[in-house]
C-alpha cells in the first residue's frame, strides 16, 4: 500500500500537469511533511502537487524502517568517542541484522529499487489520468527523477533536479569524498573572497587543527528532545 495525497493552489484552478515531488533519502517519506508544506507548495506554484509515500518507506506497507538501527546504533554512535572503523562496523553489524529481519518476515528486497519506484510513479501517474507532470526532484529524489526520465520520457513535461544524487554514486567512499569535496571548496572560496580572507586568514589550517583537537578531546553537547528528554552527545 503506497499512500497519496494532492494537494490543489487555494487561489484557483491548476493547470494540467502538477508537480510530482519524489522522496528523497533515500528511504525518507515525504508523505509526513505533505501534509503541513505540501499545500504552501501547491499555493506557490499555482499546481496541483502530488506526493506519494514510496515503497519501503515508513508510511508505506509493507515498510523497510529499521527503527532500532537509528535510535540506538546511529544516536549512539554520537555518544561515544569511538574510533570511525568501530562505529562504521556497528553500524554494518545493525543492518545486517535488520536485513535479515526483513528477509524473515516474507520481504522480497529485490523489489525495491529506483527502478521500481520509477514504475510505481508511472503507474500512480496512469491512474490519475494525467498526460504529464512536472518533477521536483531533491537529493534522492533527483535519482529517481532521472530514472523518470528514462521510463516515461513523453510524460515530463519540465524536472528539477536539486542536490543531485547522480546513477552510480553511493556508499560511504561517495560521502567520504563529497565532504572532502565541499571543504576544500569552502576553504578556497574563503581564502579568495577578500572579507572572509582577511576575518580569517588562517581558515584552512585553523579547521584542521580544529578536528584534530576534537578528535582527541570530544566536545560533548546536551542535545534536549521533543519528549521532553535529553540526551548527551
Amino acid at each position: 500500500a503506497l499512500p497519496v495525497v494532492v494537494h490543489h493552489p487555494r487561489d484557483g484552478a491548476a493547470p494540467d500537469d502538477p508537480i510530482l515531488v519524489p522522496d528523497g533519502g533515500p528511504g525518507v517519506s515525504n508523505f509526513h511533511s505533505a501534509l503541513p508544506d505540501g499545500q504552501g507548495f501547491a499555493d506557490a506554484t499555482g499546481r496541483d502537487t502530488i506526493y506519494w509515500a514510496q515503497r519501503g518507506t515508513p508510511d508505506a506497507s509493507p515498510s523497510l524502517a529499521c527503527p532500532h538501527l537509528e535510535t540506538t546504533i546511529y544516536l549512539g554512535n554520537f555518544q561515544r568517542a569511538d574510533p570511525y572503523e568501530q562505529e562504521r562496523d556497528r553500524y554494518g553489524a545493525g543492518l545486517d541484522q535488520c536485513r535479515a529481519r526483513l528477509v524473515a518476515d516474507g520481504v522480497d528486497l529485490d523489489a525495491y529499487d529506483t527502478v521500481q519506484n520509477a514504475l510505481d510513479a508511472v503507474a500512480l501517474r496512469r491512474a490519475l489520468g494525467l498526460e504529464q507532470w512536472n518533477l521536483f526532484g531533491l537529493s534522492y529524489g533527483s535519482r529517481l527523477s532521472l530514472e523518470l526520465l528514462r521510463v516515461d520520457p513523453a510524460a515530463v513535461r519540465s524536472v528539477v533536479l536539486d542536490s543531485v544524487y547522480p546513477p552510480g554514486s553511493g556508499g560511504p567512499s561517495f560521502v567520504v569524498d563529497a565532504t572532502a569535496r565541499g571543504i576544500d571548496a569552502l576553504v578556497a572560496g574563503c581564502e579568495s573572497d577578500e572579507a572572509c580572507a582577511s576575518r580569517y586568514p588562517d581558515f584552512g589550517s585553523t579547521l584542521e587543527r580544529t578536528i584534530a583537537q576534537w578528535d582527541a578531546d570530544p566536545v560533548e553537547v546536551a542535545v534536549p528532545f521533543d519528549d521532553g528528554t535529553t540526551e548527551t552527545f
